[in-house]
């Protein structure tokens, strides 16, 4: 799923970026290879290299510029039939390859097709780094910077176990050595890897990435502090990330930190593609409070402010052309007689990748408020939980939200096998829920008796 993968943070950029500089620690290697795979795996070019140095990418081949004036044409006979490669200076005797320089990687911009990936600065491995006066080297023509950290440099102390020079990194952000890394000291660490890196390319975007979150055991609570301290500092990225990079889905958290409130965004998904086999007709078609089920049903998520509304439909219904001038994102679930979980991931499949949580909508429930809608949100927004749903009674309705660290799961869902199993899977830590004294969390329309019911409440 595209959305899960680290080549969706450049759909988040505000242009596509040829330049992508890496600054930081906690597995920004990784990051790189990572991205460098997904992008390559969509069909771009990618060139990897250095401002510093680095220890040469097993299995890739390798450029070096010294002594050779020919090397940016074998690069381009090399990507005439290959996707990536790795540039630097000069191989050292401690067989590390040596950055280049601003200029150099400026005529690559240039020449090049390419997307180039830079690593520009070390952190021998530890989790965040403290910076030498000439560090980090961000070639001006970057466009897009990513600041590193890992998290588990949180609930550690500020000594050299944890941060390579850390010396350097108390001065800077006026932390004592030994003080405890908390989200609010994590983010003044971000935001001081940014004015280095933008003082040097003032025209880039800037995200932060914070990496190893399978290393947390609350990575909800430390994701939503660290965004909320972030958003507070003068310089910010326009994104906060959480990844767990060697996974093979690793993009796990998106806070937008331009919005007024950091928080994750929703997209909400209508499912109506069902058969309606028990009703015999086209139930969602049925009038209910002068417009039809799925009108109100599509009013009432409207008015609930979600960043998305996207509605799974059958191919070949009238609410294609019913639909068609609307802000509606329409998907055609083609194998909807598979059952409900095709629909499911059909509307998955089509979230904008900045979107962090799905609210799965049943189309035949009108009576569900935009007051209700909002309230389920705003829990999910303010506790991040996997999962966020509404009790009535004691009883579990619909709709639900589903974060995107549940989708993989989801996408493996078979016939109409929804996602309740997650429930029983899940650590009571891990689900939230929003107790309502609203009964129409329960009610949908399988039946005509449904439906009449259905408008005697209306009465």
């Amino acid at each position: 799923m595209k959305q899960l993968k680290l080549a969706s943070i450049l759909e988040l950029a505000a242009s596509p970026p040829g330049v992508i500089s890496f600054i930081g620690g906690g597995g920004k290697t990784t990051v790189i290879s990572k991205l460098a795979s997904d992008l390559t795996s969509a069909g771009q070019k990618v060139l990897i290299t250095t401002t510093t140095k680095f220890y040469p990418f097993p299995e890739l081949t390798h450029f070096t510029a010294k002594n050779d004036p020919d090397v940016i044409k074998k690069l381009e006979n090399h990507f005439a039939n290959n996707d990536l490669a790795v540039y630097g200076s000069n191989l050292t005797a401690e067989n590390k390859i040596e950055g280049i320089s601003s200029i150099e990687l400026l005529k690559l911009r240039e020449e090049l097709p390419v997307t180039i990936l830079v690593e520009a600065d070390g952190s021998r491995r530890l989790p965040v780094k403290g910076y030498n006066p000439d560090e980090p080297i961000i070639p001006e023509c970057t466009e897009l910077v990513i600041a590193l950290a890992g998290a588990d440099a949180i609930g550690k102390s500020l000594t050299q176990q944890t941060v390579h020079r850390p010396q350097q990194l108390s001065k800077a952000i006026k932390v004592e050595i030994g003080s405890l890394l908390t989200e609010e000291k994590l983010a003044l660490i971000f935001s001081n890897m940014l004015e280095l890196a933008l003082n040097q390319a003032p025209q880039a975007e800037a995200f932060c990435i914070l990496n190893k979150l399978d290393l947390l055991q609350q990575e909800s609570s430390v994701m939503l502090s660290l965004a909320k301290a972030l958003s507070e500092q003068p310089i910010r990225p326009r994104y906060l990330l959480g990844a767990e990079a060697k996974s093979s889905e690793p993009l796990k958290a998106i806070f937008n930190l331009d919005s007024e409130k950091p928080a994750p965004a929703v997209t909400a998904v209508v499912l109506a593609a069902g058969s309606a086999s028990r009703m015999g007709k086209e139930k969602l078609s049925l009038p209910f409070e002068q417009h039809t089920i799925l009108e109100r049903t599509l009013t009432n998520v409207k008015n609930a402010a979600v960043d998305e509304i996207i509605v799974v439909v059958k191919p070949g219904t009238d609410w294609i052309e019913k639909l068609s001038n609307t802000d509606y994102v329409l998907v055609e679930n083609h194998e909807h007689a598979d059952g409900q979980s095709t629909s499911l991931k059909a509307g998955l499949m089509t979230v904008s990748s900045s979107i962090q949580g799905v609210m799965f909508v049943l189309g035949d429930q009108p009576e569900v408020t935009p007051y209700l809608y909002k309230k389920i949100i705003d829990q999910y927004k303010s506790s991040f939980k996997l999962i966020t749903a509404p009790l009535y009674q004691g009883q579990r309705g619909n709709p639900i939200i589903f974060d995107r660290r549940t989708w993989p799961v989801l996408l493996g869902l078979e016939g109409d096998e929804g996602g309740r199993f997650l429930f029983k899977q899940l650590e009571e830590y891990q689900v939230s829920y929003v107790e309502t004294e609203d009964s129409s969390i329960l009610a949908d329309i399988d039946t005509m008796d449904d439906y009449h019911k259905l408008l005697k409440r209306e009465k």
